[in-house]
């Protein structure tokens, strides 16, 4: 699913207008906050692959990735 997402978030990016991501970009975050616990069974190479592909739909998404750090996003997890 994750690559699909990508791919299409790919042909997005190169239409000739500006498109309003804030709901798609609230859901890569949000993806980002809770993936942590589905990912621990993932071999190295596939969540290094995840990452990567992650990270790419949330540059497409015009997210600054880079500058989200683990700390970030585990502190946005709201409390029970």
């Amino acid at each position: 699913m994750l690559d699909r997402a990508l791919t299409l978030a790919l042909n997005l990016s190169e239409l000739p207008f500006d498109l309003n991501l804030w709901q798609a970009q609230n859901i890569w975050y949000e993806i980002l906050r809770t993936s942590s616990d589905g990912l621990t069974s993932l071999s190295p190479e596939d969540r290094q692959r995840w990452n990567e592909h992650f990270g790419g739909l949330g540059t497409c998404l015009k997210i600054d990735c880079a500058s989200i750090t683990a700390e970030d996003a585990a502190a946005a997890v709201p409390a029970d």
